[in-house]
C-alpha cells in the first residue's frame, strides 16, 4: 500500500492523483488503544508502521498534512472509544476534529 520511504504504492499514487488538481489533503491517522484489550489491538504495530510511512509522504509534499491521533486516548480509558472499542467516541472525535480545525486555520487551506 505504501513503501518504507512513503514515496510509492497505492496510497501515495491515490493522494498524488488528488493533488494534481491543486487540492490539499489532510490525512488523519488512527486512534490507538493504549492499555486496553480491543478488537484492533493485534494490528497496532502495522498501524504504527503505516502511519510512519504516511508521515514520510507528507514530509515530501507541502500539500499533504498528516494529523496523528495516536496520543488522543489516555491509557486504560475506554471512554475514548465507541461501544465497539474500535471507533472513536464523541469525546475523541471532538479532540481529533479540533486538531484538524487547527491545521486548517494555521495553514493555507
Amino acid at each position: 500500500m505504501i513503501s518504507v520511504d512513503g514515496q510509492s504504492g497505492q496510497v501515495p499514487s491515490f493522494l498524488r492523483e488528488i493533488r494534481k488538481s491543486g487540492t490539499k489533503v489532510i490525512y488523519v491517522g488512527y486512534l490507538r488503544s493504549p492499555e486496553l484489550i480491543t478488537p484492533i489491538e493485534h494490528c497496532k504495530s502495522e498501524g504504527d508502521e503505516f502511519e510512519e510511512r504516511i508521515a514520510k509522504l507528507a514530509e515530501h509534499d507541502d500539500g499533504i498534512i498528516y494529523v496523528s491521533a495516536q496520543d488522543v486516548a489516555k491509557p486504560g480509558d475506554a471512554s475514548y472509544f465507541s461501544f465497539d472499542l474500535i471507533h472513536p467516541s464523541r469525546k475523541s472525535s471532538r479532540i481529533i476534529g479540533e486538531r484538524v480545525a487547527e491545521v486548517i486555520k494555521s495553514s493555507s487551506f
